[in-house]
């Protein structure tokens, strides 16, 4: 079992002095998505700034997200698989822990903490914050001036700019266009606007009153400038028996507590934070508990546009609703025994320093993602959103929104106005690079608050797929600088095979994962739309690969026009998914290898031998077919890896 070395410390990572820098990239926020720009910049070579207003790297993994919300684990992928592996390490055996995908606050900051460390050409700026963007041009951020807790200020420059944060303060500052709020109902997004849902029972808990999972009357689908709750995720652990005034009992209620505000919360033994029984390492709980409990809906409208003060405010007021919950749990439920963990947070009372920003502001970038691109059920198959060509990360997990108005009537069977979470939806999405690239502004890329609509953002709101975009944007913002492109010109291509290389999964098939000798090629492929796979989101690469798919590779995969003359084989009549691919083959006269010249049988699910494929390939290419031909049967992830040299050849 790897243990973590807890005591690196946050000065060992942060940068000496205040003197003014320049750098080949300055990341503001330290968050999932900044850290990982940084790493991924870092590791090519770049000089990199990482500016963090608060006193930990990591974002919410290291502020109270301890169970990874990702619904297809095979999605896993780049840094946050790094990431993962070392957690499930750690832990060893521990049943609480023992994939990785859940842990403690201080074992995620000290993994993040270790792979900054190992880059030494990451300068981390803690407990400093952004303040303004420094202008090579008009549209043009060249940097950032920054300033420290004691008021003390520097200036970052840099070739590129990444904005990390959840707020896109500094994009903003740049130029760059933004939504806040929601948009209207329309075709592209039948669930925007003011909503209500029937949780199909879920709320209230009580299954003689039937329920339909159903959107409910008042949902107008009208557009407001109101966003899903923010909270605290606070860290509690059991305690066990004991006097009731140990130090983990809190004494004296928080500023504003009233116990109204939490009368209708559900009972701590169904509470979210013990629906797994397992809990997290080290008997602890992670508190995330709405629309009674840590949320505030409807608290935080103001915090997008308001000033540093007006902020500072919504956030103490969130700050003493989660407190005041923890008392309440204590002194009206009598959960003594749960208290704030004693061994997280320790720098800051215990409490995570960092608010959960469910979304902020929202650039407008070159595509603006939105409803239609994350959700399946919204396209024939309900299987998977259509393709994107210029992707750099993937999704997987269903649309999930928190409610952005109180909850008023306990009783109602809604989880308050704006909620939805739609399980159905869960299916593997691309998120396309153009999300990234702000419009109007040069030199500055948005990993965090990305070009989308509210319903589009809650499909990369979680770590797991900020992390993933966080990647994308450190290295794009390398192939700039070594190219001299501008950031919406590089080769989205290139950067495609470095995400691939680095382990990254633009296109998920499960059972073609980084590691396997198929990746690379199944992934290229597939971004160029010249493979498919089967139900669950698998390729199947050990299966023998048929005529009709072979034909189907080759012709997308080479990008052949279709061309039917006539239908020539009776076993692939017109109808059959295979039909154009298998006449275009013919068509070009490159069929030979597999059926010969006369046959009137084309045999599509007949398995093609090594030999085959050679010729046929050899065909395509204008050269000499090999002799004699091989007779051993070709797999389908060995096919993907022959087709791919073909057509990327150096």
């Amino acid at each position: 079992m790897i243990r973590l070395a807890f005591a690196c410390t946050i000065s060992a990572l942060a940068v000496a002095g205040a003197e003014p820098g320049s750098f080949d990239v300055v990341i503001a926020g330290g968050t999932a998505s900044g850290t990982a720009a940084a790493i991924t910049a870092a590791r090519q070579g770049l000089k990199v700034a990482l500016v963090e207003r608060t006193n930990r790297i990591g974002g919410m993994a290291v502020n109270g997200i301890s169970n990874t919300d990702c619904k297809i684990r095979e999605a896993s992928s780049g840094i946050f698989e790094e990431f993962r592996r070392q957690v499930k390490a750690h832990y060893g055996n521990d049943p609480a822990a023992s994939d990785g995908f859940r842990f403690e606050p201080k074992v995620a900051l000290a993994v993040f903490r270790a792979m900054v460390a190992g880059q030494p050409g990451i300068s981390v700026l803690l407990d400093t914050r952004p303040v303004e963007v420094i202008r090579a041009a008009p549209n043009r951020a060249a940097g950032i001036v920054a300033e420290s807790r004691d008021g003390s200020r520097r200036r970052l420059e840099a070739q590129v700019v990444i904005d990390a944060t959840d707020e896109a303060d500094v994009a903003v500052w740049a130029g760059a266009q933004y939504r806040a709020g929601r948009e209207a109902r329309s075709p592209e997004e039948p669930h925007a606007g003011i909503i209500y849902l029937d949780r199909g029972g879920i709320i209230p808990r009580d299954t003689s009153v039937p329920h339909r999972y159903a959107l409910l009357p008042g949902s107008t689908g009208a557009a407001d400038r109101r966003i899903q709750g923010y909270s605290y995720l606070m860290i509690v652990k059991d305690y066990g028996a004991g006097p009731a005034s140990r130090p983990h009992v809190l004494t004296t209620p928080p500023p504003g507590y009233d116990p109204e505000h939490y009368k209708h919360v559900s009972p701590w033994e169904k509470s979210w934070a013990m629906q797994n029984p397992l809990g997290l390492p080290g008997r602890k709980r992670e508190i995330n508990q709405y629309p009674f409990g840590v949320e505030l809906p409807g608290g935080n409208t103001d915090y997008l546009e308001g000033s540093a003060e007006v902020r500072s405010a919504i956030l103490e007021r969130h700050r003493n609703h989660a407190l005041g919950y923890l008392y309440y749990l204590q002194h009206v439920e009598g959960k003594l025994t749960i208290g704030l963990a004693d061994d997280e947070f320790e720098d800051s009372g215990n409490f995570p320093p960092q608010i959960y920003v469910r979304q902020g502001r929202r650039i407008i970038g070159e595509h603006i993602l939105n409803e239609t691109d994350i959700n399946p059920l919204l396209h024939p198959g309900g299987e998977r959103t259509p393709l994107v060509r210029d992707a750099i990360a993937v999704g997987s997990f269903p649309i999930d929104v928190h409610p952005v108005q109180p909850k008023p009537d306990p009783r109602s069977p809604d989880n308050g106005e704006g909620e939805l979470f739609l399980p159905e939806t869960t299916a593997p999405f691309q998120v396309p690079y153009r999300c990234l690239v702000p419009l109007g502004v040069e030199g500055l890329l948005v990993s965090q608050a990305i070009s989308s609509t509210h319903i589009g953002y809650q499909g990369v709101r979680l770590e797991m797929i900020r992390m993933s975009m966080g990647m994308a944007a450190g290295h794009a913002a390398a192939l700039s600088i070594r190219t001299g492109r501008p950031l919406r010109s590089i080769d989205v291509g290139v950067l495609q095979d470095r995400l691939i290389e680095s382990g990254s999964i633009l296109y998920l098939f499960r059972d073609v994962l980084p590691g396997s000798p198929f990746f690379r090629s199944v992934q290229k492929l597939a971004l160029a739309n010249a493979v498919s796979g089967f139900e669950d989101y698998r390729f199947r690469p050990d299966d023998p690969l048929t005529r009709s798919q072979l034909a189907e590779m080759l012709v997308r995969a080479f990008e052949i026009p279709v061309s039917v003359t006539a239908t020539h084989f009776q076993d692939v009549p017109k109808g059959h998914p295979a039909y154009r691919y298998v006449e275009t083959l013919f068509d070009r006269d490159i069929a030979g290898p597999l059926v010969g010249k006369e046959a009137v049988l084309f045999g599509p699910d007949t398995p093609v031998t090594e030999g085959q494929l050679e010729q046929t390939l050899a065909l395509l290419a204008g050269s000499a077919a090999p002799e004699p031909p091989r007779q051993n049967i070709v797999s389908r992830g060995q096919a993907a890896v022959r087709i791919a040299r073909e057509v990327w050849r150096p």
